[in-house]
C-alpha cells in the first residue's frame, strides 16, 4: 500500500472513529446572591464623632442606592451589649428599605464599647446559604472598651474577636473595618481581623465620605460607578445642576445628593419627565429604573432648593446588570484553533451585538493549574458586534477556563469547563518479509504512523526472544537484519506522549528456497518446456477429424480419369471406387490407386484423405504438395472441404507430369 493510500484509509478511519458533533455551547455565569451585614458601635463616643449621625444617614443612602441585584442587608447595633439586630432581608420593595432604615433611625449612641460582641452577634446573624455570599462590614470610632459593669473583660472581648476571625476566614466572609472619625485605640483589632479574611480597614475622617467608601467596599460585587458630580456651597435659591449621562446598557441610574443639613425639595428633568428626589435628613436620592431609562437621553437636570451657606455634594451611581456569555465548543480536539465569542445578554435573554460597546472593555482568558498556562489564546477581535477569539490547548483532559470583561462600572467574571480530546496515534506496517541474502531492511516509521493533532511522535521497540533477526530503531529509523530462518514477533509502542499505541509485528526470515522460489519454479518449467518439446507428438488433424466423423459411411462412386502423364508410359483406363461399399470412414487416394504406383508417388495421393460426412457428402484434407482444384478453387492443405455430388476435383502433379481428374457421382443402390 502506498504512503498516499495509507493516509487516506487512516483520515477516513479517524473520521468515523473520532468525529463528533461541532456545535458551540453558551457558558454563562450568575454572580451569586449577597448578604451584607453591618456591625455598627453605637457608644456613647460616637456621638461626638458624629453628632448629626450622618454616618447613620450614609448607611441608609447605601441602603437607598444599592441596586437590588439579589442583595440582602443587616445590622447589628452595639454598645458594651447588643442593642439591636436584623438578619438580613432583602431590600427589592421600597417598604423593605423603609423598615430597615426605620431600624437605623431608632439606634441610640450610648455605653462602652465591646467589640468581640458585636462581630460575634453579626457573624451569627448571618447565617451560611448555598449560593451566597457573605461580607461583615464593621463601622467603629474605636477599640474594646469594657470599664466593668456589664459582667465581661476586654479579654472575653478579645478572645470573641480571634474566634470570630477564624470563623470569617474558614467560610470565606471577608470583614471590612471602618475606622471612624477620630478613632480612639491602635486599630490592631479591625487590622487583625480584616488582614485574616481578605478585607482591609478604611478611614473616615468625615461622616459623608462613608458613602464612597462602602461603594468602594463593594467594587467586586456590583457593576456599577459612582461619579461624584459636584461638591460646593451655595447661596439660598434654586440650584440647577446639569448631569451628562455617557454610560450605555444602563439598569438603573440612582442621583444621591448629600446635604450639611437639612435636605430640601430637590427633583431631576429626565427627558420629558420630572422626577422628584425622595428626602430624609442631610440626603435625597432620585431613582431611574430599568423601564423608565432611555439610551437616547444622554443628560439630565438637577433642581434643589438651598439655604445660604448649604454644602452641597451630588453623585451619580450607575448600575448595569448582563449576563457575560462565553461560547465555545464543549468538546475540543487538542492543538487546534478553537473559535469562541463573548457577549453579553439583556434582561429578556437577547444578545447585544455592538461592537462600540464591547470596545469599552479590557478582558482576559485563561487556563491554568498547578503545571502553569496550558491554553495559547489567540488574537480576538470584534466582529459582527462582539467579541471573537480563538484558543488553542497543548494537553487533553478536563480545563477550566476563567474569563473576565471589566470597564469602568465593573467587572463580569465567566467561567467554562471543555473537554480537550486527544486522538491516539494511527497507522500499521506492512507484512515484514526478509532474507538473509537480502540483507538488513530499514523503515522509517514516520511514514506509516500519523498522529491527528499534529503531536510530535516517538517509538520503543520491545523484541521476541526467538532470535531469529535483529531488531535496531535509531529515532524513528527501523532496521531489520535477518539472523536465521523462521518467525519473531516484536511490538512498536508509538506515544505521542499521552497515548501510547502498541503494534504487534511478525518478521519472516525466510529459507533461501523460499526467497528464490521463483527461480525454482522457473527452471522447472523452463525443464518441462524442453521435456514436452521432445516427448510430445501430438495427434495428426486428420485422425481427429476421423475421429469426429467416425460411424459416418460414404455413398455414390467416383470415376477417376488419368488426363496427363508421362510420354512412353502405359495409358491408364478410367477407374471407378464404388464408395458406398467402403466401411471405414475414412479412405486415403493412395490406397484407391495402389495399383499405380507410380501415379500415386507423382500425385502424392498417399497424402489425400476422404472423411464420410454427414448427408451422404464427403470432407477432403490433404497435406500434398499437389496442386488441388474443384471448380475454379484451389483447396489448400490442412484445410476441410466438404464434396457433394457433381463435385470434379483436379489434381495435378507439382511437376506436372500427371494428372487426375475425379467425379463425385451419385448412385442407385
Amino acid at each position: 500500500m502506498g504512503k498516499k493510500l495509507r493516509i487516506i484509509c487512516f483520515c477516513l478511519i479517524f473520521l468515523i472513529t473520532f468525529s463528533f458533533p461541532i456545535q458551540a455551547k453558551e457558558f454563562t455565569s450568575q454572580r451569586n446572591g449577597l448578604d451584607v451585614m453591618f456591625a455598627i458601635d453605637s457608644s456613647g463616643s460616637m456621638a461626638s464623632n458624629d453628632p448629626q449621625r450622618i454616618g447613620m444617614s450614609m448607611v441608609k443612602a447605601f441602603i437607598d442606592t444599592v441596586h437590588i441585584e439579589n442583595i440582602r442587608i443587616g445590622c447589628v447595633a452595639y454598645s458594651d451589649q447588643i442593642v439591636s439586630v436584623i438578619s438580613p432581608v432583602t431590600i427589592e420593595e421600597p417598604s423593605a428599605r423603609e423598615e430597615l432604615k426605620s431600624h437605623l433611625d431608632q439606634i441610640a449612641y450610648s455605653g462602652d464599647t465591646d467589640m468581640g460582641l458585636g462581630i460575634k452577634t453579626a457573624l451569627e446573624a448571618m447565617p451560611e446559604e448555598e449560593g451566597r455570599d457573605r461580607i461583615l462590614v464593621v463601622i467603629s470610632d474605636g477599640e474594646t472598651d469594657l470599664p466593668g459593669g456589664t459582667g465581661r473583660t476586654e479579654a472575653q472581648s478579645q478572645e470573641d474577636l480571634r474566634a470570630s476571625a477564624k470563623i470569617c476566614a474558614r467560610e470565606n466572609i471577608p470583614v471590612y473595618g471602618v475606622a471612624f472619625g477620630q478613632y480612639d485605640g491602635s486599630r490592631d483589632s479591625l487590622t487583625e481581623i480584616t488582614a485574616q479574611t481578605g478585607g482591609e480597614v478604611c478611614q473616615v475622617t468625615e461622616p459623608e465620605d462613608l458613602i464612597e467608601i462602602l461603594y468602594g467596599i463593594f467594587d467586586n460585587n456590583f457593576s456599577y460607578k459612582i461619579q461624584q458630580l459636584s461638591s460646593g456651597i451655595y447661596g439660598q435659591g434654586t440650584q440647577k445642576i446639569r448631569v451628562s449621562l455617557e454610560e450605555p446598557y444602563l439598569d438603573e441610574m440612582d442621583l444621591l445628593l448629600i446635604s450639611s443639613g437639612q435636605a430640601g425639595t430637590a427633583s431631576i428633568q429626565y427627558g420629558e419627565k420630572v422626577i422628584p428626589l425622595s428626602v430624609s435628613a442631610n440626603y435625597g436620592v432620585g431613582k431611574i429604573d430599568h423601564g423608565e431609562i432611555d439610551s437616547s437621553i444622554k443628560d439630565m437636570t438637577l433642581t434643589a432648593a438651598t439655604f445660604q451657606g448649604q454644602s452641597l455634594k451630588l453623585y451619580l451611581i450607575s448600575y448595569r446588570e448582563l449576563l457575560p456569555v462565553f461560547s465555545v465548543e464543549e468538546k475540543i480536539r487538542k492543538n487546534q484553533e478553537i473559535p469562541y465569542q463573548v457577549y453579553f445578554k439583556d434582561r429578556q435573554g437577547q444578545i447585544i451585538a455592538d461592537e462600540g460597546f464591547y470596545s469599552r472593555f479590557q478582558w482576559i482568558l485563561e487556563e491554568e493549574d498547578e503545571n502553569g498556562s496550558h491554553m495559547v489564546q489567540k488574537e480576538a477581535w470584534l466582529k459582527d458586534g462582539v467579541l471573537e477569539g480563538a484558543i488553542e490547548v497543548s494537553r487533553s483532559g478536563r480545563l477550566e477556563l476563567h474569563g473576565n470583561l471589566e470597564d469602568n462600572l465593573g467587572s463580569y467574571p465567566f467561567d467554562a469547563e471543555l473537554s480537550a480530546v486527544n486522538t491516539p496515534p494511527q497507522g500499521s506496517l506492512p507484512q515484514i518479509s526478509v532474507s538473509r541474502l537480502g540483507g538488513e531492511k530499514e523503515y522509517l516509521l514516520d511514514e506509516y504512523f500519523q498522529d491527528a493533532d499534529g503531536d510530535s511522535l516517538s517509538y520503543t521497540v520491545g523484541s521476541g526472544t526467538e532470535g531469529r533477526a535483529e531488531i535496531r530503531l535509531e529515532g524513528s529509523r527501523l532496521n531489520i537484519k535477518p539472523q536465521k530462518s523462521g518467525r519473531q514477533t516484536f511490538t512498536v509502542f508509538v506515544s505521542d506522549g499521552e497515548d501510547t499505541l502498541s503494534y504487534p509485528i511478525e518478521v519472516e526470515v525466510t529459507p533461501l528456497w523460499i526467497t528464490f522460489w521463483w527461480a525454482i519454479l522457473a527452471a522447472v518449467v523452463a525443464a518441462a518446456l524442453i521435456l514436452f518439446k521432445i516427448f510430445y507428438r501430438p495427434k495428426p488433424q486428420i485422425e481427429i477429424i476421423a475421429q469426429r466423423k467416425q460411424g459416418n459411411r460414404f455413398a455414390g462412386k467416383m470415376d477417376a480419369y488419368v488426363t496427363v502423364q508421362p510420354d512412353g508410359t502405359e495409358e491408364i483406363p478410367p477407374l471407378t471406387f464404388p464408395m458406398y461399399k467402403i466401411r471405414d470412414s475414412r479412405v486415403c487416394l493412395g490406397d484407391l490407386m495402389r495399383e499405380y504406383p507410380e501415379v500415386v508417388d507423382a500425385l502424392r495421393l498417399d497424402l489425400i484423405f476422404l472423411i464420410a460426412d454427414e448427408n451422404r457428402r464427403m470432407i477432403l484434407y490433404h497435406t500434398s504438395p499437389s496442386t488441388i482444384m474443384t471448380g475454379s478453387s484451389i483447396l489448400c492443405r490442412q484445410i476441410q472441404y466438404s464434396l457433394g455430388f457433381g463435385d470434379v476435383l483436379y489434381i495435378t502433379a507439382p511437376d506436372g507430369a500427371y494428372e487426375l481428374e475425379i467425379h463425385y457421382i451419385a448412385v442407385i443402390q
